[in-house]
């Protein structure tokens, strides 16, 4: 034991002791020398004392010694506090009897305290000490009294490691805190027992009282079955509680914790909740059991506009009843109702609509109304800017004009999808019928308006340029036809115009042994049946005498249909002097048109053969053809007219031309795929006399042969296709 200072000492044993007093001595030079002195003292009392600490408890032995004949007088033990050693008083720290020499302590509370022994032995009193820590488990626990039913809450607030809890009615647990519910009503002994890690234990039992639980029932606002458009309110036969679920077939509903609960659907509905004294309540179990109502969702479809029919409608149901009523008015007993906007009871302008439906089975009525406003269509004029008659000669600017709000405009071109425009002006010049469109965007409305450009008579095909013609010929206005109709034209033959105040001929020909012979400027201004007028351009003729001789003879015209096509050949005896043929075309017999424009092989006395082809694409029914000869001098001849009744053929099909024939025989094939096949030639007794493999492709196909090698006969032509086995027959001259 070594300690700088001044000191005091306390031996817990007698017996010499030996002590060592050491000074260190500052010199001169600033040197320390240390000098030390031993000396002995003869301890006779000595103070001590051993222990035995168990939980609470400690159990003290004296072990005091001193030296004969000297005793020890007397005992005294206190305790302090762990620092400051303040005396510590009962019931916190108790001794047994604190004057003996061996007492046993006893502690409620834990901590560190100090144990002080104090003896006395002649003229000495000498005390020593020890500091011991006390763990004192505390049982303690809080709970209130309760109901059946309703968990209890029992908590030792010290932070004990073990707890046992006993609850009287043979239920235990080992946690802390814990929570208990009683099934029966009565006084219950609660043991709590706790150990701390010191293995200590302290034991705590205490009483409950559990009374009977709330009996709380569902009341409803009205009968438990009723129809789905309706609803029942639920409560409670208690007053006073909190803490409310609502309950249905078992499960919480969500937001359901008020005191009473609207209910629409079909279940089996129960709350729960406390009471003042904060017992639980769990109520007895209503069924509702709902109803379908009809259904009554209205769906309306077509426009609210005028001049437009408008449909209400609600689901069909089996049995049901329907009551449809306008504005208090009955309208109708079927669950659809349609009528006109503008007419009553859809009159313009906002109404009431309403539907009810019974459904005998259930009993259940549904009602539902809905407001409606039947709106005017915006009027909509269209102004003109231009020549009138509106023909398709001029160009024209439609203005639109309407009372809708915000316009919308849409233009439309003979009732085509495809727009024209979107702004209230329109610039056009074709003929047909131009619809303006407009929306009113409060309304939704469409209002139209239309505006037609008459088609002007087509006067391109007059001739143009400068000719030298035989006053025995014609000049023709070529003038598209209706059908084959051109009843109605007004044609106006002028003689050097402008001015136009020379006319010298009226119809689709003027015949020019009505002119003076020399030059002429010809033009014609050409009236439709619908007003509309158009002017030829000029065209430059001189007009010579011809002789009559004839430039062709023995002139002959046929025609053939084979598919969509037309063969028209015709044949000359002898030509002399002509120039070309005009193949002319009439849907009626008596009107012709220019079809084809075919040169003369030139002055021969030997019979000639000549043929077209013509598309029949667009035509029906009977067709004329009839070929012009016209001569060097311009005079001009006729063949006979010929009659072509069209009929619906094959797809496929073979054309044989000419068919008398001394060189070359042309082959047309309409196929209906692509194909390869032989092309053969047979003569009359069978004989194959030409082979030649082609390739046709779908459509038309034409092949020329060489068959002037060929004798002299009746020979035919074969070809197989996909589909069919074609043939066709010639003569070789």
């Amino acid at each position: 034991y070594t300690v700088n200072g001044l000191t005091t000492l306390t031996y817990t044993s007698i017996g010499y002791k030996q002590i060592r007093v050491c000074a260190d001595v500052l010199l001169p030079d600033n040197s320390i020398c240390r000098v030390c002195k031993d000396t002995v003292v003869h301890v006779t009392v000595a103070p001590n004392f051993t222990s035995v600490v168990n939980c609470n408890k400690i159990y003290l032995y004296d072990a005091s010694t001193v030296v004969a004949p000297a005793v020890i007088n007397s005992y005294n033990w206190s305790v302090g506090t762990n620092p400051g050693n303040t005396p510590v008083s009962p019931p916190i720290a108790t001794f047994d009897n604190n004057t003996i020499a061996s007492p046993i302590l006893t502690f409620t509370q834990s901590g560190s305290y100090i144990v002080n022994q104090t003896i006395t032995s002649g003229s000495c009193t000498i005390t020593v000490r020890d500091t011991f820590n006390i763990s004192v488990p505390d049982a303690g626990f809080t709970f209130n009294n309760s109901c059946v039913g309703t968990p209890v809450t029992f908590n030792d607030p010290t932070p004990e490691p073990i707890h046992f809890w006993g609850f009287g009615d043979g239920a235990t647990s080992y946690i802390n805190p814990t929570n208990h519910a009683y099934a029966a009503a009565g006084a219950f002994s609660v043991t709590h027992i706790v150990t701390d890690v010191n293995g200590c234990k302290d034991t705590l039992i205490k009483s409950i009282t559990i009374s009977p639980a709330p009996v709380c029932t569902v009341t409803l606002s009205g009968p438990p079955t009723f129809c789905s458009n309706s609803s029942v309110t639920l409560g409670s036969s208690c007053t006073g509680l909190v803490g409310y679920q609502w309950y249905n077939n078992g499960s919480p509903m969500s937001g359901a914790t008020n005191s009473t609960n609207i209910v629409t659907q079909t279940g089996n509905y129960h709350f729960t909740a406390h009471d003042v004294n904060g017992c639980f309540v769990n109520s007895d179990t209503v069924s509702i059991h709902v109803l379908q109502a009809p259904n009554v969702n209205i769906i309306t479809s077509g426009s609210a506009c005028d001049q437009s029919a408008y449909t209400v409608s609600v689901p069909g149901c089996n049995g049901c009843s329907y009551l449809w009523e306008v504005d208090g008015t009955t309208v109708s007993t079927n669950n659809i109702y349609t009528a006109f906007v503008g007419s009553a009871p859809y009159t313009l302008g906002a109404h009431s609509i309403k539907i009810t439906v019974t459904d005998p089975s259930t009993g259940c009525a549904a009602v539902n109304t809905i407001s409606v406003t039947f709106n005017a269509l915006p009027s909509v004029l269209i102004s003109v800017a231009g020549p009138l008659p509106v023909c398709s000669a001029n160009l024209y600017t439609f203005n639109a004009t309407s009372s809708a709000v915000n316009p919308g405009w849409t233009w439309n071109f003979n009732n085509s999808n495809f727009v024209l425009g979107t702004a209230s002006t329109l610039s056009a010049s074709a003929n047909g019928t131009y619809t303006v469109t407009v929306l009113d965007s409060t309304t939704g409305c469409k209002g139209q308006a239309s505006q037609v450009i008459m088609r002007s008579p087509f006067v391109n095909l007059f001739p143009v340029g400068c000719n030298n013609l035989c006053d025995t010929s014609k000049v023709f206005m070529p003038l598209a036809s209706l059908n084959g109709n051109l009843a109605g034209y007004t044609i106006a033959w002028y003689d050097n115009a402008p001015p136009y105040s020379t006319l010298v001929g009226t119809g689709v020909s003027l015949s020019l042994n009505t002119l003076t012979l020399g030059n002429h400027n010809l033009s014609v201004i050409v009236t439709s049946p619908n007003g509309c007028k158009d002017t030829s351009n000029v065209y430059s003729i001189n007009i010579r005498n011809c002789h009559s001789t004839l430039p062709i003879t023995g002139l002959n015209i046929s025609a053939r249909q084979t598919g969509n096509l037309a063969l028209v050949g015709w044949s000359v005896e002898q030509e002399i002097d002509n120039d070309y043929f005009i193949v002319e075309k009439s849907y009626n017999g008596v009107d012709f048109f220019y079809l084809r424009k075919v040169i003369s092989r030139g002055n021969s006395s030997t019979k000639q053969f000549y043929d077209i082809i013509d598309s029949l694409n667009n035509d029906s029914g009977i067709i004329y053809y009839r070929v012009k000869a016209v001569s060097i001098l311009g005079s001009a001849q006729y063949s006979p007219i010929v009659k072509l009744k069209l009929s619906e053929q094959s797809v496929e099909n073979i054309l044989l031309y000419p068919n008398l024939t001394k060189n070359d025989v042309n082959v047309l094939i309409q196929s209906s795929s692509s194909v390869n096949t032989m092309l053969q030639i047979y003569s009359a007794n069978g004989i194959l006399v030409y082979s030649r493999a082609v390739t046709l492709i779908k459509g038309l196909n034409k092949f020329t042969i060489d068959v002037g090698n060929l004798s002299s006969g009746l020979y035919i032509t074969t070809l197989n296709t996909n589909n069919a086995k074609l043939s066709g027959r010639f003569i070789k001259q």
